[in-house]
């Protein structure tokens, strides 16, 4: 199960984790013991936070089944500020699974 490595493999000690909505998010949540909030994806709405970590620290964890369901294959952020989606766009490797990345385009 994608959350399970997540949490037993890729999750630090001293780093934010901003975990959106969604089935995997719920389960995260559920297994660190921490609220899960439905609009959770609000916290990576904020613009200032996105601007500040950078497309380089930004993991996204979705099922392959999720992907592979999103119309044109292509993942879209919006979060209020052109230049900070802008930067955000072309290729990331979305985590599927253990070890398991698929590559999206991001717009």
């Amino acid at each position: 199960m994608i959350q399970k490595d997540v949490l037993e493999e890729k999750m630090e000690d001293d780093i934010f984790y901003a975990i959106g909505s969604g089935s995997t998010a719920k389960c995260i949540s559920r297994r660190l013991g921490i609220d899960y909030e439905l609009l959770g994806v609000d916290l990576v709405r904020n613009k200032k936070l996105v601007k500040k970590v950078g497309k380089e620290n930004i993991q996204v964890i979705a099922p392959e089944s999720k992907l592979i369901s999103i119309p044109g294959h292509t993942l879209h952020v919006d979060c209020g500020d052109e230049c900070v989606e802008k930067s955000l766009n072309g290729y990331n490797n979305v985590l599927c699974g253990y070890g398991y990345f698929h590559s999206f385009r991001c717009k």
